[in-house]
C-alpha cells in the first residue's frame, strides 16, 4: 500500500453491453472505493495533453489500483473527486521494485449524464 495514497474515492467501471437481435443494450456500471493520492497536474504534464483537453479541470492520481482507459467498446473508468466526476485520460505504470504503482491524469466531466450517453 502506498503511504500517500490514503484518499478514498469512488471508481465507476463501465460494463460491456450486449447485442441481441440487432438491438444494443448498454451494460451499466459498477462502483467501488479505491485509495489514491490526489495532486494537482503539473503544467509540463498538461502541455502533453491534446489541445482540447488542456483547459479542462484535471487532477493527478497515484494508486495501487489499475484503472481502464477508454476502449473502442467501453468508456474509460471514472472517479469521483469532491463530488465531481472525472474520466481517466492517461496512465503510467511505475515499477520501482520498491513501491510499484500507477499514475493517472483524470479530466473533469462537465455534464456526466450527457457525456455518458454520447459515449455508449
Amino acid at each position: 500500500m502506498l503511504i500517500f495514497a490514503n484518499n478514498p474515492v469512488t471508481r465507476r467501471r463501465f460494463l460491456a453491453g450486449t447485442l441481441s437481435d440487432g438491438v444494443y443494450t448498454p451494460g451499466g456500471y459498477s462502483d467501488d472505493t479505491i485509495l489514491t493520492g490526489v495532486q494537482d497536474v503539473e503544467p509540463e504534464i498538461l502541455a502533453l495533453l491534446d489541445e482540447g483537453k488542456r483547459t479542462r479541470k484535471s487532477s493527478y492520481l497515484i494508486t495501487n489500483y489499475e484503472m481502464r482507459l477508454a476502449e473502442p467498446s467501453l468508456p474509460a473508468d471514472w472517479v469521483q473527486l469532491d463530488g465531481e466526476w472525472y474520466e481517466v485520460d492517461s496512465k503510467a505504470k511505475c515499477r520501482s521494485n520498491v513501491i510499484n504503482h500507477f499514475e493517472y491524469v483524470v479530466l473533469k466531466i462537465e455534464n456526466p449524464d450527457v457525456y455518458l450517453s454520447a459515449q455508449l
